[in-house]
């Protein structure tokens, strides 16, 4: 039974045809392999599945062999491994099984296809006993570099060709994707090549506040040999750190706003290295510092009336409500021009309350007025202003009440005076009688 369902799986990712070929005759194999094995070192049964490539340098001329490496912590009953490479300047010759773990399986088929360059690479144990749970050895890619193939690195890694995808099964037929490990042929010597990301940097941040978060610049070798880098820049508010690395590396990139006023700023960042193929490469930065956000005054109330009587005493304080309904900090000062008009305080920061009272001193009756003036040049509806008016009434006055308003007296010639009589003074309106009797 487990042989019918493998076989059934390998019907439908090469086809039949592919599946008895390769059970007569492996096309592209090799049998005459002595080149070294490089152990592939497994950590503990929790590390994951894996297939791995070698790196490997060749020059013009001459054959690479990349080999590769397979890890697996349980029984496999087959093995489906796309891979294609990154450059058609190289082709394939021919994929070796001698040496492997996999050299014992007989169904093993190999399906190249230099034009596109790909090859379906699939091992399926029908009659032989499972894969053992292992690492060592998979198999071996030869791939022919002509004579005048030029200095360049080729990228061998996994693909999907048709229905078929990489992938280990199981005993149970139960497959599922293993890690993937792509290898690299360096030709020659080819230079380095400068890689990066992002390709630019924007920064936003207020006027007065505090510097925007730092960002990273990350820089990769995406050639071959050792890529040698620094990072430079010009203006005094933008850091790098750090400034230099070898291949790849991460440079934080920062912006300091101390100092600097609202508008728009940039820099550009420089990439160089010595010998890559592409140096220098720029990254512009863009700092936007907006305006600081701006107070709004807002008084309550926006007028007074007091009132008071000539001579009499000062009528009670009153209450100005000063509030910041905008953003930002409200530096307010509050002003006025006549001396009988008192504030305090006469300044303050953000929301506050001012006691408004009136002097009436030597104030004559009449109506006064004046304007209490509340300013912050930052704020956007500068200065406000709330009125003041004061209403000064005349004195009280006194009326004259006499009782009685007449007098009699009777006398006899020769005889004494007549008795006194009294005469009451009274006020019978307000204020103060000041009173003098003449006759």
């Amino acid at each position: 039974m487990r042989t019918k369902a493998v076989l059934v799986l390998f019907v439908i990712l090469f086809g039949l045809t592919a599946v008895a070929t390769a059970q007569e005759s492996l096309t592209g194999a090799r049998a005459d392999d002595n080149t070294p094995v490089l152990q592939l070192k497994a950590d503990d049964p929790g590390v994951p599945d894996t297939l791995r490539i070698t790196d490997v340098t060749a020059t013009a001329g001459t054959k690479a062999v990349m080999d590769v490496y397979m890890y697996n912590d349980e029984e496999l009953a087959a093995l489906t491994m796309p891979i294609k490479w990154s450059s058609s300047a190289v082709t394939l010759d021919s994929v070796s099984w001698v040496g492997s773990r996999l050299s014992y399986i007989a169904t093993k088929p190999v399906t190249i296809n230099n034009t596109n360059r790909t090859v379906n690479i699939g091992v399926v144990v029908l009659f032989e006993t499972y894969i053992p749970a292992g690492q060592g050895l998979a198999f071996k890619l030869y791939f022919d570099v002509p004579a005048a193939t030029p200095d360049q690195v080729v990228t061998v890694d996994s693909t999907t060709i048709g229905p078929a995808y990489f992938s280990y099964t199981l005993t149970s037929s139960a497959d599922f994707v293993p890690k993937f490990v792509p290898g690299k042929l360096t030709i020659g010597n080819p230079q380095p090549t400068i890689g990066f990301s992002p390709s630019s940097f924007t920064f936003n941040a207020t006027e007065g506040g505090s510097n925007p978060g730092n960002q990273t610049l990350t820089i990769s070798n995406t050639g071959a040999g050792t890529l040698n880098w620094t990072v430079t820049k010009t203006s005094a508010w933008l850091g790098l750190a750090p400034t230099s690395g070898t291949n790849g590396g991460t440079v934080t990139v920062s912006a300091n706003i101390a100092g600097l006023t609202a508008a728009t700023y940039t820099d550009t960042v420089v990439i160089a290295a010595t010998g890559a193929t592409n140096t220098p490469q720029k990254v512009p930065v863009t700092l936007v510092v907006a305006a600081p956000p701006k107070p709004t005054i807002s008084l309550s109330p926006t007028t007074f009336a007091f009132s008071g009587t000539e001579g009499g005493s000062n009528p009670l304080s009153k209450t100005l409500s000063i509030t910041n309904t905008g953003a930002g900090t409200l530096n307010w000062t509050a002003t006025k021009s006549s001396a009988w008009l008192g504030l305090s305080p006469a300044s303050g920061t953000g929301n506050a309350t001012v006691s408004v009272s009136v002097n009436l001193g030597s104030l004559v009756a009449g109506t006064y007025v004046d304007t209490i003036v509340v300013s912050d040049p930052n704020a956007t509806n500068n200065p406000q202003k709330a009125v003041v008016t004061l209403t000064v009434a005349p004195p009280p006055k006194p009326t004259i009440l006499l009782s009685p308003t007449s007098f009699t007296f009777n006398a006899t010639e020769g005889q004494g005076n007549p008795p006194i009589k009294t005469m009451a003074i009274a006020n019978s309106g307000a204020g103060t009688l000041n009173w003098t009797a003449t006759k």
